[in-house]
């Protein structure tokens, strides 16, 4: 009756989201929960870790990392790129935030993702993935700013055996794209379609953010290292 309907649905759900969580953890941060890992960030940053505005940019990473648990401020391990010492690189998991003008750490972790950086002017950079150029571009009076990141999960360039989670972009407002991106678990299942695990490069892809009025609208990816992967393909694992 209903309440064998009822009773169903919970044990489902529960199913669903221990799924869920399994799914999450073991394609995308699985290595980072497991092992230590250092946050680091870029030059122009510094200045922004005591007013909060890198924060923005944390919140949804950390939020996923711990898979909702409630972690401090403090608890952290952020550092700036250019105090990341060798020791640091070789012993750690990197989450890499910020583009390559800020972030001297970002061109090594793209090598072989047919992804990078175009340098137009010190502080401004377009990507390239594949021959297509992709640039931020503005619609002043209509509030709309369109920009674009690159997120790529590789084994690292320093130590196989670590992990390496690169979030950088054209500006600030492409890196807080891809970290509210991931946050949302809709997208975070969608994403690993796009994921080939047993890869040193795992995922490298490119995603067109849209702001309005300097608030997040949507994100989408238009390049991937690898095509997306059909339903049936995961039968035959």
């Amino acid at each position: 009756g209903i309440l064998s309907g009822l009773i169903a649905t919970f044990i489902y759900q529960i199913f669903v989201r221990m799924y869920d969580k399994w799914r999450f953890r073991s394609k995308l941060w699985y290595p980072f929960l497991k092992d230590s890992t250092i946050i680091t960030y870029g030059v122009w940053q510094n200045n922004y870790i005591g007013k909060g505005d890198l924060w923005p940019i944390l919140i949804p990473l950390v939020t996923i990392w711990t898979y909702g648990s409630q972690i401090n401020k403090n608890q952290i391990p952020l550092k700036q790129a250019n105090d990341c010492n060798v020791s640091d690189r070789e012993n750690n998991n990197l989450i890499l935030i910020g583009g390559p003008a800020s972030n001297s750490l970002i061109t090594e972790a793209l090598n072989g993702t047919n992804i990078q950086y175009n340098k137009i002017t010190d502080d401004n950079y377009s990507i390239v993935a594949n021959g297509t150029t992709y640039q931020r571009s503005e619609d002043t009076p209509n509030g709309l700013l369109i920009d674009y990141g690159v997120c790529v999960l590789r084994r690292s360039p320093w130590n196989n055996n670590k992990w390496v989670l690169s979030i950088s972009g054209t500006s600030s407002y492409a890196s807080e794209g891809i970290a509210k991106f991931i946050r949302n678990l809709a997208e975070l299942k969608r994403l690993t379609n796009y994921m080939r695990l047993n890869e040193a490069i795992s995922l490298a892809i490119v995603l067109k953010t849209t702001f309005k009025n300097q608030c997040y609208v949507q994100s989408e990816i238009v390049f991937s290292l690898y095509k997306k992967k059909e339903w049936w393909e995961w039968l035959k694992k």
